[in-house]
This record gives C-alpha cells, sequence and structure tokens, in this order.
C-alpha cells in the first residue's frame, strides 16, 4: 500500500548559501521546515521569519522530521551529521529519507546507505550545480540517485528549488556525476584563467577578449562566470578554491589512479591551498596567476 508523504515535514541541515536558498523555497511554497539553530544567526534569523521552525539539536530534528536535507561541504561533515556523537542516525526511525545534496565521495554516500538501509531508513544523493542566485530563485540543477521509490519521494520538493531534475541511477550514482562535472567545470576554469593571464600579460585587452571568446567554440559557463570578476569586479562564481581541491580529490578516489590532465589541475589548485588562498573564489585565480602589466 502506498504512503502518502504530502505532508512529510522536512528538516534542514546546512544553511550557507545554496542550503539557505533551497530552504527559503521550501518554505515559501509551502513545505513545513525544521532548522538547527548556528552560531551564525542571519540564516536561521532569515529563514524563521518566512515560517520556519528552529530546533535545539539534531536529534530534535531526527526525531520530528520525515525527511531530512543536507546540504555540508563535505563527506566528513555528512559523516559527522549522520553518525557522530549525538548525530542524526542515533535518533531516526523506519521510515525516514535522508537526502544528501552536498558533494559528497561516493564511497561515503554508499556506505551510509546501506548502513541506513538495515534500519529502514533510505538515503538518497542529491548534488546540485548552478549557484547560490539560483538557489534563492529555485532553479538550481538536481541530480538525483537512489531506489525509484525514494525518488518519487524526494521528487515534489526538489521540485520547488530546481528548475531541472537529472536521473542518474542508483544511489551514489548522482554523486559520480557530479564529481565528473565539477572536473570539467573546474578545468575549464583553470583554462580560461590562465589565458586572461596571458592576456593581461602580452598587452591584449581582455574585454575584447571576453568578446571574441564568447562568438566562438572558446565560449563557456567558465568563460562567463570568470569574465565578470576580470572586467568590472562583479563575483558571480562562489566557489572556494579549497572546496575545488576536495572534488578533484574526490574525482581521484572515484577513478581509482591519478589522471595526467587531473594531476596537473589538482596540483595547481593545492599549490594555491599551500599558498593560504583556500578561501579564495576560482576567478580569483586569474589574480594570483600574475599582475598586468603595468601601463
Amino acid at each position: 500500500m502506498d504512503v502518502d508523504h504530502s505532508s512529510d515535514v522536512v528538516g534542514f541541515v546546512g544553511l550557507g548559501p545554496m542550503g539557505h536558498g533551497m530552504a527559503k523555497n521550501l518554505v515559501q511554497k509551502g513545505v513545513p521546515v525544521l532548522i538547527k539553530g548556528h552560531r551564525n544567526r542571519q540564516p536561521v534569523d532569515s529563514l524563521a521569519s518566512l515560517g520556519a521552525i528552529e530546533v535545539e539539536s539534531l536529534r530534535d530534528l531526527a526525531e520530528r522530521a520525515d525527511v531530512i536535507f543536507l546540504c555540508l561541504p563535505s563527506s566528513v561533515e555528512v559523516e559527522e551529521t549522520m553518525l557522530g556523537q549525538g548525530g542524526l542516525s542515533e535518533h531516526m526511525r523506519k521510515g525516514q529519507l535522508v537526502v544528501d545534496t552536498s558533494t559528497s565521495n561516493p564511497k561515503s554516500t554508499q556506505y551510509l546507505a546501506k548502513l541506513l538501509e538495515r534500519r529502514g531508513i533510505a538515503f538518497i544523493d542529491a548534488p546540485l550545480t548552478r549557484s547560490s542566485k539560483e538557489a534563492e530563485a529555485g532553479t538550481l540543477n538536481v541530480i538525483l540517485g537512489g531506489d525509484e521509490k525514494s525518488i518519487a519521494r524526494a521528487r515534489p520538493l526538489v521540485d520547488r528549488f530546481a528548475e531541472n531534475v537529472f536521473l542518474s541511477g542508483p544511489v551514489g550514482s548522482a554523486h559520480r556525476l557530479k564529481l565528473i562535472n565539477n572536473f570539467l567545470s573546474i578545468g575549464c576554469a583553470l583554462v580560461v584563467s590562465e589565458a586572461i593571464a596571458a592576456a593581461r600579460a602580452t598587452g591584449i585587452d581582455t574585454e575584447l577578449l571576453h568578446r571574441l571568446a564568447s562568438q566562438g567554440g572558446a565560449n563557456s559557463g567558465a568563460l562567463q562566470q570568470i569574465m565578470p570578476w576580470v572586467n568590472e569586479g562583479q563575483m558571480n562564481f562562489k566557489f572556494a578554491i579549497r572546496n575545488a581541491q576536495k572534488d578533484l580529490d574526490y574525482f581521484e578516489d572515484m577513478t581509482g589512479a591519478p589522471r595526467p590532465i587531473q594531476g596537473a589541475l589538482k596540483n595547481t589548485l593545492a599549490s594555491f591551498v599551500a599558498q593560504g588562498h583556500g578561501e579564495l573564489f576560482m576567478p580569483q585565480i586569474v589574480d594570483l596567476l600574475g599582475d598586468p602589466p603595468s601601463v
């Protein structure tokens, strides 16, 4: 017999720029949402003002929610939130669903899914593409990996903050696809950055480069995200260098061996992190690659 999940209560863990946007859309589109208090009060207070209910602990959230969304920096935080002392899994019950929107290690995702499955708790991966701007607008791309029943349950909730949804297969497959997609985007971003640095060093106007590249095969999402920073000082691509490095680490772990281009990308990012630049955003790599020539 099918269970009616239309009145599911959502618990949301991880209220950074992406998580805040997703939770906001859920609340504004009629979903009851529980949020855990955090030392950064701004997103908590913002969501509470819209109708989200703040709870004091992960235990409270686990006991009161039916579906729990995670939006955390990495698998380290996901595993700690799920399995650490006082974590969610200690207090969860049969029939609940966990939706991990983080960019996680697929091996960790599959491990957690198997662990929770033994207790009748479903776990699916739902990583995101696009930015916090689209999270706020409710127009994210979402990849869903998991069993059909769990995907069908999560889909009406995901649709409240997604414009495009891609079904990738069993649990773990969405995180694998996300890492491959991120490998593509990180590689493009680094090539674009070095091209811009070369233009600066050789006296080529970067606005002219932008216009030319936009009209041919060199056009890319990375070009269009980085150029506003270069030419206008406008930051549209808020993806930290340290997070890009983490994703390449996961990519290498997933593929089982370092690959030539992946290794070069990883070493480049690792050097920036070692120099203390890990918190900078990807477009700022242009500035790390060399100063513009003096006029």
